[in-house]
C-alpha cells in the first residue's frame, strides 16, 4: 500500500475550505482556474506551488466574501 504524504498548510487550509462549502477539489481548482494535477501536488508539497498558491488563496477569499455578504 502507498504512502500518504501529509497536508502542506495550504493543503489544510484547502481541506478546510471545500469542507465548509461542501466542494471538491477538482471544482475548486475548474473554478479557480487552475490544474488539478498541480493544486493537488501543491497541497502534499510534491511541487512549490509558487504561482498557484495565491491564485487559488485568492479565489478562496473572494468566495467566502460573497458567501458572507461582502462584510469583513
Amino acid at each position: 500500500m502507498p504512502t500518504r504524504r501529509p497536508k502542506t498548510v495550504f493543503g489544510l487550509e484547502v481541506r478546510t475550505f471545500t469542507g465548509k462549502y461542501g466542494i471538491t477539489i477538482k471544482q475548486l481548482a475548474a473554478e479557480a482556474g487552475v490544474q488539478y494535477s498541480t493544486l493537488v501536488d501543491t497541497t502534499t508539497g510534491r511541487c512549490a506551488g509558487h504561482d498557484l498558491i495565491p491564485i487559488v488563496r485568492n479565489f478562496m477569499n473572494e468566495h467566502e466574501d460573497s458567501k458572507n455578504g461582502g462584510t469583513q
